[in-house]
């Protein structure tokens, strides 16, 4: 069996994996070992040429015969991200990282559109739940963002301090921008400034004793 250098965090994530831990930390592997560890390096290479980091990976799913999409999830400030990994040349690897790259200038930039075209003063926040290739970075404008429209699954949290007449209005504006998804409006008199004040903008929503909830889906048809 030919010898192996392993990285220190190689050799824990195959030998999470597999039982044989000696012959692991040893670098001697197995056939299919070794496939899991090409694995494990394609999806770090994938990572660090996509956002230029090198996360600390937490566990990795191999592909097998019964599974034949690999699940790896890696870390970064206490936050867990995935990342799937499919069979071919080269690998088709996806990950979700890039949402918390595109979050915050995404959701500035609906606060500013609700400013401009409808003179409200909003509290945005935006879950992106699609895994992506490196077609979507994180590094990507709010124009290109804009103009993504249905290539981004996303779950927007809206708080503003209106009544439920604005309503058509907000969804006509987000229509004609082709900003497609799943939407939760929250409406009270005073929840606005709580949120501004740095709280959960979901959690302060719900908990709120005079809160409005107006949840709404908008779809592309291809």
């Amino acid at each position: 069996m030919e010898n192996t250098v392993l990285t220190n965090e190689e050799a824990r994530l195959l030998c999470a994996i597999y039982s044989n831990e000696t012959q692991i930390k040893e670098g001697h592997l197995y056939s299919y070992q070794k496939d899991s560890l090409e694995e494990i390096r394609a999806a770090k290479d994938y990572l660090f040429t996509k956002y230029e980091k090198d996360f600390r990976i937490v566990s990795y799913s191999p592909i097998s015969k019964i599974h034949p999409v690999g699940e790896m999830y890696f870390e970064e400030n206490d936050l867990l991200f995935e990342l799937t990994i499919e069979k071919g040349i080269p690998y088709k690897i996806q990950d979700n990282y890039y949402a918390i790259l595109l979050q915050e200038k995404y959701d500035s930039a609906l606060e500013a559109l609700f400013k401009q075209e409808l003179h409200l003063t909003s509290k945005v926040y935006t879950s992106f739940s699609t895994l992506k290739g490196k077609e979507i970075t994180g590094k990507e404008s709010v124009d290109t963002l804009f103009s993504l429209r249905a290539k981004l699954d996303r779950t927007t949290y809206i708080c503003l301090n209106v009544d439920n007449s604005w309503i058509e209005k907000i969804k006509t504006i987000l229509e004609n921008h082709g900003l497609y998804g799943a939407y939760h409006v929250f409406l009270a008199p005073d929840l606005l400034e709580s949120i501004s004040q740095g709280k959960n903008i979901k959690e302060e929503s719900l908990s709120h004793p005079s809160v409005e909830s107006i949840n709404f889906n908008l779809f592309h048809i291809r």
